[in-house]
């Protein structure tokens, strides 16, 4: 058997010695790493009457621009219903020289419907002066015209019906002349004479 190889032992080496010098900084360094004082940092530490002032006086600037815009809304709104005012005068101030031209008109046309009515001459002739009455009723003038209408309307009537039975009689007669009837052809010649006569003056009454 071989012989057991020694067993090498390697001691540890200590720790070297902690170093316990310490350099301190500068003073200016120290100042700024220094922490900020705990009254600008935390609110609870500052002063409530310079709070409230702040806020007081934040509130009233917010409060003087919305009553500003609220003034400049309404002075907009004043200065369109100005310019509609403007604009709905000059319309109206129109219409009324409108009217009045038309009341004119009127007035000349009722001068001149009354002196129709009354029979009067040409105002240009001094031999026929105008005659111009203000009590003239225009009523009878105007039930005369609806009846005069009405029997118009009535003569057109019987014409179209008049018309309509000169066309039955034509063809009636055309029909009795083109048809092979023997009794047409055997009839008196007066007979025949008389349905020739009545076929011209059909026909001259249609032309």
């Amino acid at each position: 058997m071989s012989a057991a190889k020694p067993t090498r032992v390697v001691e540890k080496s200590a720790a070297p010695p902690e170093l316990t010098t310490s350099v301190s900084p500068p003073n200016s360094i120290k100042l700024a790493m220094d922490p900020a004082p705990a009254s600008a940092s935390d609110p609870s530490l500052v002063d409530p009457k310079e709070h409230v002032t702040r806020l007081t006086e934040d509130m009233f600037k917010k409060v003087a621009e919305y009553m500003r815009g609220e003034l400049m809304a309404t002075s907009d709104d004043y200065r369109l219903l100005e310019t509609m005012n403007n604009v709905t005068r000059d319309k109206y101030s129109d219409m009324s020289a409108l009217a009045q031209t038309l009341m004119g008109e009127m007035s000349k046309v009722q001068t001149t419907c009354k002196a129709l009515f009354l029979g009067a001459r040409s105002p240009q002739s001094a031999s026929y002066p105008l005659i111009i009455r203000n009590d003239v009723d225009f009523s009878r003038y105007v039930v005369q015209i609806d009846e005069v209408s009405k029997q118009i309307d009535y003569l057109e009537q019987v014409a179209n019906e008049l018309d309509d039975y000169s066309k039955y009689l034509e063809n009636r007669i055309q029909a009795v002349v083109s048809s092979s009837d023997p009794t047409l052809e055997s009839a008196s010649p007066h007979a025949r004479y008389f349905v020739d006569l009545t076929e011209a003056k059909v026909k001259t009454l249609i032309k």
